[in-house]
């Protein structure tokens, strides 16, 4: 369960794979450089994110347990800071529902993995998507942070 982190100093942001059958490769730094700026686009400063891949099944068990909610999903976020523009926090994703969530929407895995990410880290910054109003806000951001990613791609 070895860990990549970014590059010296801050922020740290690191990827393990606790139990996941698909274990994605990710450049952290331009991974790390896209968060951190997206961030800063908000006002905020990334001091610590763990991204952590797991199982389908491990992630439903996660859910059900702190989310009250008994069904599979991509990403579960943990928000584990005590200052409100100092983002700590684990995102715990799915790689699974991730391929599956890549071939419903007809998108590669790497955009949809990307648009988890920032999804989770959109929820770090205070986004949430509970009413419909909430979710197309995200997904607008979401949208504007991943043109950004794949720019020149």
């Amino acid at each position: 369960m070895g860990g990549e982190e970014s590059g010296s100093g801050s922020p740290l942001i690191r990827v393990f794979n606790y139990d996941s059958p698909i274990n994605p490769e990710l450049d952290v730094d331009k991974l790390t450089e896209w968060l951190v700026e997206e961030a800063r686009k908000e006002g905020f400063e990334i001091k610590m994110l763990n991204i952590i891949w797991t199982s389908d099944d491990n992630l439903r068990e996660m859910s059900a347990a702190y989310k009250d909610a008994d069904h599979y999903t991509d990403i579960l976020t943990f928000d584990l800071g005590d200052n409100n523009k100092l983002l700590a926090g684990e995102l715990y994703i799915s790689p699974e529902r991730v391929v599956d969530n890549a071939r419903r929407y007809k998108q590669t895995f790497e955009k949809e993995l990307m648009r988890v990410i920032i999804h989770g880290v959109l929820h770090l910054m205070g986004y949430n998507d509970s009413t419909s109003e909430e979710k197309q806000k995200m997904r607008q951001r979401e949208n504007e942070a991943l043109e950004r990613f794949f720019q020149g791609q």
